[in-house]
């Protein structure tokens, strides 16, 4: 009887083990995962794939504001303006005092309108315009977010 109980232990536990990292994948967990993947991706300006990864991630959870403002970030890059501003709109209907995910927008509505009246070369975005969840307290921050390549003084 003691032999069957201890041999019941590795097995409980793996299986715990198991359901631990299931759960933890169908939520939130697996949504940070596609954002560090799609993160890491942009920083390589693979801008594509990391679109593809966070579209991924607005399946599992369309509410994610931070998720929004960084498939906006990988669209603008791409000059996809459009989808970019449907995806900055959708991060500030959902952070409406984020005052980096309104910079984001309004740089991406400036970029898209002087590429269509003058034929400009947009402003695009680079890797420091995305949330990687860190918890900034100063809006005026640059180390981390949203603020485009040029001079703040264009913002």
């Amino acid at each position: 009887m003691t032999t069957r109980h201890t041999a019941a232990r590795p097995a409980g536990a793996a299986l715990l083990m198991v359901l631990t990292l299931a759960v933890g994948c169908a939520g939130g967990g697996r949504i940070d995962a596609y954002n560090d993947f799609a993160v890491a991706a942009a920083r390589n300006r693979l801008w594509g794939e990391a679109a593809v990864r966070w579209e991924q991630a607005l399946d599992l959870d369309s509410g994610d504001e931070r998720i929004w403002n960084n498939l906006g970030v990988a669209y603008e890059a791409e000059e996809r303006f459009e989808d970019a501003i449907h995806a900055y709109t959708q991060a500030t209907d959902l952070d409406p005092e984020n005052s980096h995910f309104i910079r984001n927008l309004r740089r991406c509505e400036r970029n898209r309108d002087r590429t269509a009246s003058m034929g400009d070369t947009p402003d695009l975005p680079d890797e420091d315009e995305l949330d990687d969840g860190s918890d900034l307290e100063d809006a005026d921050l640059d180390d981390d977010l949203d603020y485009p390549r040029g001079s703040r003084d264009d913002l």
